[in-house]
């Protein structure tokens, strides 16, 4: 019974430290710009268009027809975006560009394009938080 019990104390001690680990280390700014674009992703994976939105700049002349497109593709579409390829091009103190290579496809029976598109994502950083201020498209591949 001893063993047991002394096994059980030493899983969760491992559980804890792997569930803890992470959440204490800092993330070099490339990292932060990184998960930034990993998240904005999972936003628009998930149909979420307030966590999408969390990650476009206020400043962004298109913040208001971004929402709104976001909410008329979550309406139609079923899409799922996944990242081929990350690469952060430059970055300073306060402003990133990060090239994207995403593959889109639809789940859904409407009629959509599946596609690679190549981005190159502008991200500033305001009130200590990354945020995309502009997109420019390099290439679109359609499959």
């Amino acid at each position: 019974m001893k063993k047991i019990v002394i096994i059980l104390l030493v899983l969760t001690l491992c559980f804890t430290l792997i569930a803890c680990g992470d959440k204490n280390e800092k993330l070099t700014p490339e990292e932060e710009v990184m998960q930034v674009v990993k998240d904005n992703l999972s936003a628009m994976n998930n149909e979420d268009t307030d966590a999408y939105m969390k990650s476009i700049s206020l400043e962004s002349e298109l913040f208001d027809a971004t929402k709104q497109q976001m909410d008329m593709i979550f309406s139609m579409y079923d899409l799922e975006v996944t990242i081929e390829e990350m690469e952060v091009l430059e970055i300073t103190e306060d402003e990133a560009q990060v090239r994207v290579v995403q593959k889109t496809v639809n789940n859904n029976d409407e009629a959509f394009q599946p596609n690679i598109t190549t981005a190159v994502h502008t991200l500033k950083k305001i009130d200590g938080e990354w945020k995309f201020i502009s997109t420019v498209i390099e290439n679109t591949e359609f499959m």
